[in-house]
């Protein structure tokens, strides 16, 4: 926005310069030509009485000729005289002739009648051509030809133009730093507004919009802003408040009622044993869904500092406990990548908290006789860690919905729908992100992105929390 509103202010600044500069620049160089041009017909006039003078008081030829220097060197040009016959005075203009452009202009003058216009004169050069008729007692006695350079007038002319242009140039510069700051001011308080939309889009409840300094309609937007930041942050604290004291409640009458269901099995008729079965898996899949909703709940409210750990060690320890479970499954888990530490940052227990739901997801779907792989990367200012299986893979949608809350793509596929939730928060917590990818094998590839960390790793790797 900055940089729109300073574009805006340099045009008009632009336009405005255009408008009064250019026909400045234009009047200042005709006035320079025209006083140019009354110049030099003023010089040849004054030429022309001198030597009428000298005619009618039959002075000798040395004196028009001393009369045609001095007025030539006056004017800077070249002079010429002609008598009543237009015939050229060869005492003061010896070897001068003249051309037939020029016969047309003195037999104007010896008719009474000034010419003044521009020529072409030697070289290609521009020159201002005056021809006066030198008058006594009213008679035409003679016609002073004058021919100045244009050079110097043309000269002033540019001078004027790059002077201008200069001073555009400094106006504008001046404009650019005034209108700089003043659209630094007036965007400063929309730039602030979007920073505390782009950290509230992010979730971040705890921003606090002050915009400093802005207009009244800009301090009421804001107000409305951070009162409305404030009562979701409140409505959101209450709802996992209500969320961990349901689930923590819930836990133990859904456990009680498994134990009573189990109980009651050997009393239980043969032919309804099918339908008791059912009621204590379903009852098992809601004490599942409760203990899920509890550690969402916990994972919204962890504030730990992130800390060092090592991918690989973390990736190695989840093949060991996972691998009884995956051999019964006949499946097999294998670390892959990088033989070293692969040092992330991540709050404690977050890694393994995600590898236990990648894994868990893997094996719901892996075929018997195939591999799970756990692979740790190491980028240019990132850690990863990928967690591979060879299953049937997820279309465009199931990937892009798959971290919704209780989103399941078939309603018959095991689980609560809150895991990869949990896996989301946590790696957002820590600095990262989580992914899901298509795999090369067609199954998926579970990632999570890590910020590498800025300590060296600790002895010994966190606990999982929330498990």
């Amino acid at each position: 926005m900055t940089r729109r509103i300073l574009a805006g202010y340099l045009i008009v600044t632009l336009v405005a310069l255009l408008v009064l500069e250019l026909p400045l620049a234009v009047i200042a160089a005709d006035r320079e030509r025209s006083a140019f041009a009354e110049n030099t017909e003023e010089a040849a006039e004054a030429i022309a009485d001198n030597y009428a003078s000298a005619i009618s008081n039959e002075l000798p030829a040395v004196s028009t000729r001393l009369i045609a220097q001095s007025e030539a060197t006056r004017s800077q040009g070249r002079v010429v005289l002609l008598d009543a016959e237009g015939i050229i005075d060869r005492d003061t203009a010896p070897g001068t002739d003249l051309s037939e452009s020029f016969r047309i202009d003195v037999e104007r003058a010896l008719e009474g009648i000034t010419a003044n216009r521009i020529i072409e004169g030697e070289g290609g050069r521009e020159e201002r051509l005056v021809a006066v008729p030198a008058t006594s007692d009213g008679e035409v006695v003679g016609v002073v030809l004058l021919t100045a350079p244009t050079g110097p007038v043309e000269g002033r002319v540019q001078r004027i133009w790059l002077a201008l242009f200069g001073l555009g140039l400094f106006v504008l510069a001046v404009s650019a730093v005034v209108g700089w700051a003043i659209a630094r001011s007036v965007s400063r308080p929309i730039r602030r507004l979007q920073e505390a939309t782009a950290q509230l889009a992010d979730g971040e409840l705890d921003v606090k919009v002050d915009i400093g300094a802005a207009p009244a309609d800009l301090r009421e937007f804001a107000e409305v802003l951070q009162e409305t930041t404030d009562r979701l942050r409140t409505t959101l604290d209450r709802q996992r408040s209500f969320l961990a004291d349901a689930s923590h409640q819930l836990r133990t009458p859904l456990t009680a009622l498994r134990l009573r269901l189990e109980n009651v099995e050997p009393a239980v008729a043969h032919d309804a044993r099918g339908d008791l079965e059912a009621a204590i898996d379903e009852t098992q899949r809601m004490t599942e869904l409760v203990g899920q909703l509890l550690r969402l709940a916990r994972a919204e409210e962890e504030g730990d500092e992130p800390v060092a750990v090592d991918l690989t060690e973390i990736a190695h320890e989840r093949r060991d406990m996972w691998e009884a479970l995956a051999e019964e499954q006949g499946v097999s888990v294998v670390v892959d990548g990088i033989d070293r530490v692969v040092a992330a940052s991540a709050i404690p227990g977050a890694v393994e908290q995600i590898l236990d739901n990648y894994l868990s997801n893997a094996l719901a779907v892996a075929p018997v006789g195939s591999t799970i792989r756990l692979v740790t990367v190491w980028g240019n200012g990132y850690r990863e860690l990928h967690v591979v299986d060879e299953g049937p893979g997820l279309d465009d949608d199931a990937l892009e919905r798959a971290f919704d809350r209780f989103w399941r793509g078939d309603p018959s596929t095991p689980g609560t729908g809150i895991g990869l939730p949990i896996v989301a928060m946590l790696a957002r917590a820590s600095g990262g992100r989580a992914e899901l990818r298509r795999a090369p094998s067609g199954g998926v590839d579970a990632v999570c992105v890590l910020p590498p960390a800025s300590r060296p790793v600790a002895a010994a790797s966190p606990t999982p929390v929330g498990v």
